[in-house]
Parts: structure tokens; C-alpha cells; sequence
């Protein structure tokens, strides 16, 4: 009599598979494939949110991040008005309008991006329901040129600077206002796409603002 054998090969794949190889006396194969796939990494930044000026706020939900691999680290920006920049929920105490923008990472290098607004009644910034009006950033998202446009500023000179997903600054120029209005094109053709915060400083406007450079 032919004895029966069998064969047991396991192997350890980056995705977390395990296959078994079984082989009988009829010289027939079967593979067993179990995936062990970890959950998508998902992140909410929170709800948007109105305060007023001089209180604070705390951002991120409950929880800020789920899934992914291993321990996940927090990066929000921009981090000016932040206790902390690498909390899953800072506490934020901005003087006006605010986009904070968090990005997620995981030990396995995947990323997750989300948002929220900050409204601050009576604040000093550029307020997003006059943007249409005080503010033009176009276009936006843009392919390599865009056009920062304000009307009724009381400034004389503003500070630009772009800062990418990492916290550091890719780009900074100074421009000067004309009467009550300021106009400047940007060009950043030579950065890598994705998603960049605008950061425009003047004696008594600050403009923070997200740019997708596609």
C-alpha cells in the first residue's frame, strides 16, 4: 500500500496571507489562502464649529483615526493656534476663521487627510462668508500657477508662505498692498502635487487657506 504523505508550506507575505499546500496519493493540489488584511485607515477632523473670539475649541472626533497598522501618528496644521500639533484632539484657540487640516500615518506609511472649519464670531481673519467678496485664491485647485487676491486690507506689507503635509515651509514671498487691495500670482510648478496650506500674514490680517496643486 502507497502511503499517504502530506505537505504543509506556510508562507508569511506582506499583506498577511498564509497558504497550505495539501497533496494526497492522487497527486491533487489545493491551496487554503486566509487574508488577514487590516482595517482601512479612516480620519474626521470633526464637525465644523463656531466660537467666539478668545474661546477655545477641540478638534478632532471620537476618534480622530481608526484602522490602519500599528500606532498612528497626528500632524495638524497649521499648528499656530494648537497646543499641541501631534494630538489626535488639540485644543485650538484661534483670533479668526480657521481651516485645520490633520493628516494621519500609520507604521506602514499609509495616510489619511481630513478637515474642519473654525468660525470665530468677531475674530480678525479674513471671514470665509465674505470670501467671495474680501478673498479670491484661484484657481484652486490648480496646476501649477494661482492668483491671491484681496480687497478692504488694512496692511501694508504680507508675509507668504505654502507649507506642505509635512510642516515645512516650500515656499515664502513678501508682497505689498496697493491702496486697500493686494494682488500677487504664485507660482509653485516645481512642487510635488498634493495638498499645501496657504499662510498670509499682514499687521492685522492673517489668512490661512488649503491649495491643491494637481
Amino acid at each position: 500500500m502507497k502511503k499517504n504523505r502530506f505537505f504543509l508550506l506556510q508562507l508569511f507575505l506582506p499583506v498577511f496571507c498564509s497558504i497550505s499546500l495539501i497533496q494526497g496519493t492522487k497527486s491533487q493540489t489545493s491551496f487554503q489562502l486566509g487574508v488577514n488584511q487590516p482595517a482601512e485607515l479612516k480620519v474626521d477632523a470633526g464637525t465644523d464649529v463656531s466660537i467666539d473670539v478668545g474661546k477655545n475649541t477641540i478638534l478632532g472626533g471620537s476618534p480622530t483615526a481608526s484602522g490602519g497598522t500599528g500606532n498612528l501618528a497626528y500632524l495638524w496644521l497649521p499648528s499656530e493656534y494648537l497646543n499641541d500639533k501631534t494630538l489626535s484632539n488639540p485644543t485650538a484657540q484661534p483670533p479668526g476663521n480657521v481651516t485645520f487640516n490633520v493628516k494621519v500615518s500609520d507604521e506602514r506609511g499609509c495616510t489619511a487627510v481630513d478637515h474642519i472649519l473654525v468660525t470665530v464670531i468677531g475674530g480678525t481673519y479674513v471671514g470665509e462668508a465674505e470670501e467671495n467678496t474680501l478673498l479670491r485664491i484661484y484657481p484652486n485647485p490648480t496646476s501649477g500657477t494661482f492668483t491671491i487676491g484681496i480687497k478692504q486690507v488694512k496692511s501694508t506689507e504680507f508675509q507668504i508662505a505654502l507649507i506642505n503635509m509635512a510642516g515645512h515651509v516650500v515656499y515664502q514671498n513678501v508682497i505689498q498692498s496697493t491702496g486697500s487691495s493686494v494682488s500677487a500670482d504664485v507660482d509653485i510648478s516645481g512642487l510635488s502635487k498634493g495638498i499645501y496650506f496657504l499662510r498670509i500674514n499682514g499687521d492685522s490680517e492673517y489668512i490661512c487657506r488649503q491649495i491643491i496643486l494637481k
